[in-house]
């Protein structure tokens, strides 16, 4: 998801500022390797970091980081927000998120569920608390790695964004179970939330997306960035598939 938004909004910044922005895809370790090459480049504004807000819980994810999730960056623009998708594959006999907690209780085999960011990581970890199971957490390098070993049948639920994952839908290839939103998202209406569900899911778990600049990069800059980003990101913005 936080790819397509950003080669998105590279391509409206681009058109604004009447020069290319150059998308560098820097994946692994669920984000953090590219919001540490982020944080180490210089301060002067052309170097920036799309990231979710996911990234401020990663410390309790990893045990070392080579950044510190607040004090190595500063904010710049917001994009929007995501929330987090359960989807299997079209053949699979999970029809809902009952089944699913079913599944889980009683199968004899752990059910897998595949994740490509610490917030598909969460929505594991919250399924497990809210139906007292222990599903087999399988993490991947990106979220496109998770939906295609959820499609092949080598895991049996992918845990994505919900652009990502309403693609395989809408292509009838994968079923929607539920979102981890405390509302249903207009991109996916008929999908119920994992409150729905389970009343023990209370709130919600969404992730922002948003555009940060290494620490000390000067004010006046990031006062030009920002200004920059808001008026060329509704150019594009009813493309973005954010929820």
């Amino acid at each position: 998801m936080t790819d397509s938004v950003t080669r998105t909004v590279a391509r409206a910044l681009g058109e604004f500022i009447g020069q290319p922005v150059v998308v560098e895809n820097k994946a692994g370790a669920q984000g953090t390797i590219g919001a540490a090459f982020v944080a180490s480049a210089k301060p002067d504004g052309h170097t920036l970091l799309v990231s979710s807000s996911v990234m401020f819980v990663a410390k309790g994810l990893f045990k070392n980081l080579p950044y510190d999730p607040v004090e190595s960056f500063v904010p710049v623009a917001g994009l929007g927000s995501t929330a987090m998708l359960f989807l299997v594959a079209q053949s699979s006999p999970i029809k809902n998120m009952a089944d699913l907690a079913k599944e889980a209780k009683f199968s004899k085999q752990a059910v897998s569920m595949a994740y490509g960011s610490p917030s598909g990581q969460v929505a594991v970890s919250l399924f497990s608390t809210v139906t007292q199971t222990e599903p087999i957490a399988v993490s991947y390098r990106g979220i496109p790695q998770a939906i295609t070993d959820m499609l092949s049948g080598q895991v049996q639920v992918a845990v994505v964004d919900i652009g990502s994952g309403m693609v395989q839908v809408s292509a009838q290839k994968a079923r929607a179970l539920a979102i981890s939103a405390e509302n249903r998202s207009t991109s996916a209406p008929l999908v119920p939330t994992l409150q729905e569900a389970f009343p023990l899911a209370k709130g919600s778990l969404e992730t922002i997306i948003a555009v940060q600049a290494p620490a000390g990069t000067p004010a006046l800059v990031i006062e030009r960035l920002e200004a920059a980003f808001q008026k060329a990101t509704p150019i594009y913005h009813s493309s973005l598939l954010i929820y």
